[in-house]
Formats: C-alpha cells, sequence, structure tokens
C-alpha cells in the first residue's frame, strides 16, 4: 500500500456511502461494456472490490493477481487467459473468478500516483478486441476525482462538527451530480433516462444536442418530443409500447429504431432500455441507449444486394456452361465429322454435297452464340436509357412484324391500355418483351381452338403492370414453376423452342428493376405480369 494512504484503503473497506458510489461506477462499467462481472483492484494489496451477480463484495487472496501486473500504468486488454501463459496457471482467474477476457485501466491519483485498476471481466469466450477502453478511462478519471478531491477532504474535517458535515454532505451530493453528468454527457452514445411513468428525467447531448430541447424535456415524455420536433407519433407510440413491456416483464429490450432525418434521409439506432429497481423491488428508473447503426445497416443492405446478385450471377454461368455444353457440342461435333468426310472424299460433287450440310449446323451455333452474347449483354448494361412509350404503338409494330403467323393462328387480340397508355422503359426491350410474349402465344396455342391474345395495363401506384393472357397450352406451374424463367428450359415440344425468349425478357425487366411472373394452368391459358417500377407521373 505504499502508493495510497492507509486510512484511505481502510475507508474503502468500511464507508458505505464510498462503496455504493464504487457500485454504481463498477455497474456502469458493466452495462457499457456488456459484461458480467467488473472490479476495483488494488495492485499493492491482495485485494479487489468484485461486482459480480452476488453484488458488491471484497475478494482477498493470498497470492499475485495476475490481472494487474506490479507497475504497469497503462490500459491492457487479454481477449484470452487460457492461451496467456502469464495468466492460465492463476487460481484467481482460471478458478475462483472464472476470467476468460478482460480489460484494465489504471487509476491514477494526480497526489500519489498508480491507486487501483479499474477492471472488466467476462466469462465468455472473448471481450470484443475493438472495444473502447478511452470509455473505461473516463470512469476511472472520475475515480480519481473521488480519491483525490473527495476522500481526503473527508479525512481531515471534523467529524464532530454537524454543520460542517451538513455543508460537506451537500458539496458531496453536487460533486456527484457533476460526477455522473459528466460521464453521461462525454459518453459516444444516447442516453436517455426516465421514471417510472416514463417521463423525462435526464438527456445527454448524444440524444439530444440542442441544450434547450434538452432542459425542454425534463418532465415530458416522448409524445411531448415528437410535437416538438413535428415528428410522426408513430415513433413516441412505438418508445412507449417498449416502455410497457419492460415495465410489465422486468427484462432489459433491445429494438432497432429507424427515423427520416431533416434532410428525409432515414437514420437507424440500435436502441436498449435497462430496468433498475430499488431494494424493494420498485421500478425507479429505466436508462435508454441509443447508437447510431446507419452505416451499418446501409453496408448490410449492399452486401444482401451483392449476395443476390454474385448468387444470380453464379447461377446464370452453370446455365451459360450448360447451354454451351448441350446445344453447341452436337452441331460442332457434326462440322468436325462434315469436315473429315470432305478432306476424306476426292469426289467434287460429294465434297460439295457434305458442305451443304456444314451450312445449317454453322446458323445453329452462330443463334445459339448470338442470343447467349445478348443476354449478357443485358445484365451487364447498367446504363440503359428509358424512353417514354406508347404501349399500343409498340404493339402494332410487333404485330406487324408476326402478321402471317397471326394470320395462319386465326388470332382474335384484345388490348386495353387505358389505365397507362405509355410506359418508361427501354424502347428496344419493351419491343423485345412484347415481341416474346406474342411469339409465345403464337408458337404454343392450343391445337383446338383458335388463339385468343388480352393484353391491358394496370396501375398500382408509381408502377404500371402489363397483363398478356392467352388461351394457348398452359404450364404445369406445379411441376415448372420454378424453372419457367431458366435459361434453356422448354416445356412443350416445338421445333423452335431453345429456351432463351423467357430468360431474355427476365434479364431485360430485372435489369430494369422491374418484376415478371406468370399464372397458368395446363390446356387453359396463360398470363404473363410485367412490372415497369417508377412510373409516377
Amino acid at each position: 500500500m505504499q502508493h495510497y494512504n492507509d486510512a484511505l484503503y481502510k475507508d474503502v473497506l468500511t464507508n458505505g456511502d464510498l462503496r455504493s458510489n464504487i457500485a454504481n461506477i463498477l455497474g456502469l462499467a458493466q452495462k457499457i461494456a456488456q459484461v458480467g462481472m467488473s472490479a476495483l483492484a488494488f495492485p499493492h494489496a491482495t485485494h479487489m472490490l468484485l461486482l459480480g451477480k452476488n453484488g458488491l463484495q471484497d475478494v482477498f487472496f493470498d497470492e499475485h493477481n495476475s490481472l494487474l501486473p506490479v507497475g504497469l500504468n497503462e490500459t491492457f486488454l487479454v481477449p484470452d487467459t487460457v492461451s496467456d501463459p502469464l495468466h492460465s496457471n492463476n487460481s484467481l482467474v482460471s478458478d475462483y473468478l472464472n476470467v476468460l477476457s478482460f480489460a484494465s485501466v489504471p487509476v491514477i491519483s494526480h497526489r500519489s500516483g498508480l491507486i487501483a485498476n479499474l477492471c472488466i471481466m467476462s466469462d465468455q469466450a472473448a471481450i470484443d478486441t475493438k472495444v473502447d477502453l478511452s470509455t473505461l478511462a473516463l470512469l476511472a478519471a472520475q475515480l480519481t476525482e473521488i480519491w483525490d478531491d473527495k476522500l481526503q477532504v473527508a479525512y481531515v474535517r471534523d467529524r464532530h462538527d454537524e454543520n460542517n458535515r451538513l455543508t460537506e454532505a451537500e458539496q458531496t451530493f453536487k460533486q456527484q451530480r457533476t460526477f455522473y453528468e459528466n460521464i453521461l454527457n462525454n459518453l459516444p452514445i444516447d442516453i436517455a433516462v426516465f421514471d417510472a411513468e416514463h417521463k423525462y428525467q435526464f438527456v445527454n447531448p448524444g440524444a439530444i444536442s440542442d441544450k434547450e430541447l434538452r432542459d425542454y424535456i425534463v418532465g415530458k415524455d416522448d409524445f411531448d418530443y415528437c410535437r416538438f420536433r413535428n415528428r410522426d407519433v408513430s415513433v413516441a407510440e412505438t418508445r412507449r409500447a417498449m416502455f410497457l413491456d419492460i415495465k410489465k416483464t422486468g427484462k432489459t429490450l433491445k429494438w432497432e429504431d429507424t427515423i427520416t432525418n431533416p434532410e428525409g434521409e432515414p437514420i437507424t439506432h440500435l436502441r436498449r432500455f435497462y430496468p433498475v429497481y430499488d431494494e424493494a423491488q420498485q421500478l425507479t428508473m429505466v436508462i435508454g441507449f441509443g447508437m447510431d447503426i446507419t452505416d451499418r445497416k446501409i453496408l448490410e443492405q449492399k452486401q444482401t444486394v451483392l449476395l443476390h446478385q454474385l448468387t444470380i450471377k453464379n447461377t446464370q454461368l452453370v446455365d451459360f456452361c450448360n447451354i454451351i455444353s448441350h446445344n453447341l457440342r452436337a452441331p460442332l461435333s457434326n462440322i468436325g465429322m462434315l469436315v473429315e468426310l470432305i478432306t476424306a472424299s476426292d469426289d467434287i460433287n460429294e465434297q460439295k454435297e457434305l458442305l451443304a450440310y456444314i451450312k445449317p449446323s454453322l446458323t445453329n451455333v452462330q443463334g445459339t452464340l448470338d442470343e447467349l452474347v445478348e443476354s449478357l449483354q443485358v445484365s451487364q448494361n447498367k446504363d440503359i436509357v428509358s424512353d417514354l412509350n406508347n404501349v399500343n404503338n409498340c404493339l402494332q409494330k410487333v404485330l406487324a412484324s408476326v402478321q402471317v403467323q397471326l394470320t395462319r393462328s386465326g388470332a382474335v387480340i384484345e388490348t386495353d391500355f387505358s389505365e397507362a397508355p405509355e410506359v418508361r422503359f427501354p424502347s428496344r426491350y419493351m419491343d423485345s418483351i412484347l415481341l416474346n410474349m406474342v411469339s409465345n402465344a403464337i408458337k404454343y396455342q392450343s391445337p383446338v381452338r383458335p388463339l385468343e391474345l388480352k393484353l391491358k395495363t394496370i396501375r398500382d401506384k408509381k408502377d404500371v403492370i402489363l397483363s398478356v393472357t392467352d388461351n394457348g397450352q398452359g404450364i404445369d406451374m406445379v411441376k415448372y414453376g420454378d424453372k419457367l424463367f431458366k435459361i434453356g428450359k422448354v416445356f412443350h415440344k416445338h421445333p423452335q423452342a431453345k429456351g432463351f425468349g423467357l430468360f431474355m425478357t427476365k434479364s431485360q425487366v430485372e435489369a430494369m428493376n422491374g418484376e415478371i411472373w406468370a399464372e397458368s394452368k395446363p390446356d387453359e391459358g396463360t398470363t404473363f405480369f410485367v412490372r415497369f417500377t417508377d412510373q409516377a407521373d
């Protein structure tokens, strides 16, 4: 005990008010660090004040406390005592306390040097190595103030002078209030303290930076706050519901709270409510903590989108490999065989005849490659510009291009674009989507009835939905629904079916943040729906 006064050390053991103040600081350290144990340990004595599940207690030990190397006046953190040779064999660490990780900051007196260490300890795998020890340092600084400015003054005052005792008690109360407010006001998180009726008792600058509003809000509730700030009352209703829940259950609550800032941007906070009870187990206050996690939420959203994109890319890559393997292997093998036959033949006429067989195979290969390349271009082209398209004009252009097939099929076409006659979308994608829909209806029409085709636009808030309905062969959605828009998938026998059309349409729609889906029954027909987003007038 060479670095501090013996009488003061004795006071640590016997003074109830002082021990209560230390317990409050240790409890605050636990909540900030989210650990189960904290302590004020004296490096030159075999003693520590430990706050754990059994409250504040004195711990005495016969051997050196390896949590506190003698002479260390700096902050330190040990994330794993099991693997650390200095601590793994220390019975205080491994047996009595079961400390698996800990951090410590020194409490240094301006008058007498190192007097103690403020520790946080965990019986879990590890304290986060990124824990902010500067917050613990703030608490250690407050302990220093108590030591230098309060305890030593307390021991030189006249304990028998009642008037002096009252004056110093008032001063101590004021200093303690300043002490706690200094801590709460300088923590890098939002802190609010409520009474048992959900009225504000204290708010730090991290929660409300405007001092006028901080002073105004004391004694009021979140409904008053929302009225003052012109915020949606739903914010107050959510927080009131959380408060009533914690009042009913007595358990700490954790939730995410998203509001819109004055610039119209969403701000997300991770919030916690901690209930505080008196000796009679009556709720006295609720401490609220809030941490801005907007950047983390934005990063999580970006990661989710990126993961989704990577999953789609990986699926498409597998599909492309399968298409190349299946659709190109046969014609390329056929071309190879024809080349060998031409090389082996000396008959010019036979060579010409064999050459004639090569052209269809090359055409097939070229067509497959063109469609694959176009699919890749659609998925990669993120900067394509949207145009304002008259839906009926686009349809008439498409119908003119397949007029012969429509005449042969005896098609009857009905349209209703009155609800949304125009759609903002890339023109060449719009033409391609309509052509694929009409071509599929012709290609897969019922063999027992003339083709009926109905096209309609529907306005849905800021979006427009295009529906294309036919009375053709239909699709078994239970069997094929999850494969409907995949590349190279066909569901009816047809000489021109390659499985590119719907895949291409889906790629074009999703490239512009749209959506496509279908409803169908075998031998009854199919309806395709395309959602065009951001179509507000």
